[in-house]
């Protein structure tokens, strides 16, 4: 675990399935979005949910911390 270094604010590195790097807030919520698929040499894997979609039971849904962070656009990566 570690902290944004805008907010302050606990933040877990995983890593989306297609790669990309992502800081997501550690506690699941209700109305997260994302889903942790698997652990890869450490780093967890998540996964986008569809629209709809439910989790896998015992599963817990979880948020970027781009979409808490109030200063998220300071960091987002430039496509």
């Amino acid at each position: 675990m570690s902290r944004c270094r805008s907010c302050q604010a606990e933040v877990v590195w995983v890593v989306t399935e297609d790669l990309r790097k992502m800081p997501m807030d550690p506690a699941p919520v209700e109305n997260g979005n994302l889903v942790k698929v698997r652990v890869e040499d450490g780093v967890g894997v998540v996964r986008y949910l569809k629209k709809g979609e439910e989790p896998p039971p015992g599963h817990g849904r979880y948020v970027s911390h781009f979409a808490t962070c109030e200063f998220a656009d300071e960091h987002r990566g430039k496509r």
